[in-house]
């Protein structure tokens, strides 16, 4: 049975070769990809070399010279998000890119500790290990997908974890990472085709994929 989603947030990590100091809220304001209002009233905490972190009103950032964070907390505004890595990254479209992952986290509650207890112990047979040690409880686990020759569409790994924006000791977060290589051109340009191209996809699986450990799950 399908459970309801309590928060979804959502996250787009990009791996490659990139100078954190060229995307600012400024360089976003100057290419029309931000107002210049959202430019003005955003929170920068660093801009150097080695590592840019800022947030907008509706996302955050972060550059290191080997890979991008860009997240909202958003659900209505998760195309925004895609579209606004698509027009940076068309403003940079000979950048070295290698691979990039959608991260889905989606929080779900229990009705109390006891079924969320019950979970974690359908999950992984903690309670096996009572003898050697005290009351174990499980912290995370994580599934992954086997890698094949081509995975065209991506690999999912998901790890399922105490929600760290629920805390009420009755609420899991599902992080589904959709994974995906450039497996031609390495550059921005083949990542937005892969992006635009597997968009809905990586929604759809997530779905099916949470709807199916919540139909089989025990608690």
């Amino acid at each position: 049975m399908a459970k309801e989603k309590e928060i979804y947030t959502l996250g787009i990590a990009v791996l490659g070769n990139f100078n954190p100091v060229i995307i600012t809220p400024f360089w976003l304001s100057s290419k029309e990809l931000i107002r210049e209002i959202e430019a003005e009233t955003a929170k920068v905490e660093v801009i150097h070399p080695d590592l840019t972190r800022f947030e907008i009103d509706w996302f955050s950032f972060e550059a290191t010279p080997t890979r991008i964070d860009f997240k909202t907390k958003r659900e209505s505004h998760f195309q925004a998000l895609k579209d606004l890595i698509v027009s940076v990254f068309s403003n940079l479209k000979e950048t070295p890119v290698k691979a990039f992952g959608i991260n889905h986290l989606c929080h779900f509650s229990m009705r109390d500790f006891k079924e969320y207890e019950n979970f974690g112990f359908w999950l992984s047979p903690a309670k096996k290990l009572a003898d050697v040690m005290n009351n174990p409880k499980l912290q995370s686990i994580q599934f992954s997908e086997t890698k094949t020759e081509k995975n065209e569409d991506g690999l999912i790994r998901l790890t399922i974890s105490p929600s760290d924006l629920l805390n009420d000791r009755k609420s899991v977060v599902f992080n589904c990472n959709h994974h995906f290589e450039i497996q031609t051109i390495h550059n921005a340009k083949e990542m937005i085709k892969i992006l635009n191209e597997k968009w809905e996809l990586s929604f759809q699986k997530v779905e099916n994929l949470n709807n199916k450990v919540w139909e089989i799950a025990e608690y």
